[in-house]
C-alpha cells in the first residue's frame, strides 16, 4: 500500500514550482557548461539535478514531481551536451532516469519508514543510470566494448546523485519550518 498523501492530483500551483524549478537548474546548468570543462560539467549536472529534484519532491510532496522536474530540466537544455546526448534522446535519457527515480521513490516509501531514505536512494540510482542509459542511446556497441569505463561514470553518477540529494535533504530539513517555506507549503496545499 502506498501513502495516499503522495498519489494525488498535480495541480497547476505544483506545476508552476517545478517549472520555476527547471528554469532555475537549466540556466545553472548552462552557467556551468559554459564555464567549466566537459567532465565537470557532467559530474555538476548530475549533482544539480539530484538537489533540484530531490528538493522539488521535498516541497511539492507528489508523486511524478521529479518525472516533470527531469522532463522540464532536459526540454530546456535539449542543445546542451552535458549528460552526453542531445536532442530528444536526452529527454528519453532523463525519462527513464525519472521514471527509475519514482518507482524507488513508492516502492521504498512503502517498506522503509525513514526520512529522507527513499528519496536519497532513488536519486541516487536515478543519477547512476544516467551514463549507462546516454551510453545505450549512442551506440550499444561502446557499452558492450568499455564496460569498465561505463561503470567507472555509473559509479561517479551515483556518488554525484547521492551528494546532492543529501545536501539538499540537509537543506530541506533546516528550512522546512520557517515561515516562507511553511506559507508556501500550505499555497501549494489550498484547493483552488
Amino acid at each position: 500500500m502506498i501513502a495516499h498523501e503522495h498519489v494525488q492530483m498535480i495541480t497547476m500551483k505544483d506545476f508552476v514550482v517545478v517549472f520555476l524549478s527547471a528554469l532555475i537548474a537549466a540556466g545553472l546548468l548552462y552557467m556551468s557548461h559554459s564555464l567549466l570543462p566537459l567532465s565537470l560539467s557532467f559530474v555538476l549536472a548530475l549533482l544539480l539535478l539530484s538537489f533540484m529534484g530531490t528538493l522539488v519532491v521535498h516541497l511539492v510532496q507528489k508523486t511524478g514531481m521529479f518525472m516533470i522536474f527531469y522532463g522540464l530540466a532536459g526540454l530546456f537544455t535539449l542543445r546542451l551536451d552535458d549528460i552526453g546526448v542531445l536532442g530528444y534522446k536526452k529527454i528519453v535519457c532523463l525519462m527513464i532516469a525519472a521514471l527509475l527515480f519514482e518507482i524507488v521513490y513508492l516502492v521504498l516509501k512503502f517498506h522503509v519508514h525513514f526520512i529522507s531514505f527513499d528519496l536519497v536512494v532513488g536519486s541516487m540510482l536515478s543519477a547512476a543510470s544516467v551514463p549507462l542509459i546516454s551510453a545505450l542511446l549512442i551506440t550499444s556497441n561502446f557499452t558492450l566494448q568499455y564496460p569498465l569505463d561505463v561503470f567507472n561514470l555509473m559509479m561517479l553518477s551515483l556518488v554525484a546523485g547521492l551528494a546532492g540529494s543529501v545536501v539538499a535533504c540537509i537543506i530541506w530539513h533546516d528550512v522546512k519550518d520557517r515561515r516562507l517555506f511553511i506559507e508556501l507549503d500550505l499555497y501549494l496545499k489550498m484547493v483552488k
